[in-house]
């Protein structure tokens, strides 16, 4: 069974509206919602992935929070997520996959603000052997 995600970007220039929508199909989700509470310590999330395997990613905090990939001390792949402003990737777009070093064994997110950030990670890979 596919199952989809959905992508919509809405902009207004000069006058002129633009539109995109791009939906992503694939076999395999993984959905998770994660409580990273205040205090710097990092919470580790048992989640993996073959990047060359990866068609759609999203990753959304409620507050500021650090991303790590694989490890919390020595990480492949470190990325500052903004409050409430998702980390969006999928085949169809121009952007690098931001998880190019190395396939993930775990994710680790570092809350170094004083609010807890519920983040949310969607997923879609092909499932395939």
């Amino acid at each position: 069974m596919s199952i989809s995600h959905q992508y919509s970007l809405a902009l207004q220039a000069r006058g002129l509206p633009f539109s995109y929508t791009v939906s992503v199909s694939s076999e395999g989700i993984d959905s998770r919602d994660v409580v990273v509470p205040i205090g710097g310590s990092p919470v580790e999330v048992a989640i993996a992935w073959i990047n060359s395997r990866l068609k759609s990613v999203l990753i959304s905090s409620t507050q500021a929070v650090t991303l790590k990939t694989n490890s919390s001390s020595a990480p492949d792949t470190t990325i500052a997520l903004v409050a409430n402003q998702p980390l969006i990737w999928h085949i169809s777009n121009y952007l690098t996959n931001p998880f190019t070093a190395a396939d993930v064994t775990k994710l680790f997110f570092v809350n170094s603000g004083s609010t807890e950030a519920e983040v949310t990670i969607e997923l879609l890979v092909d499932a395939t052997p």
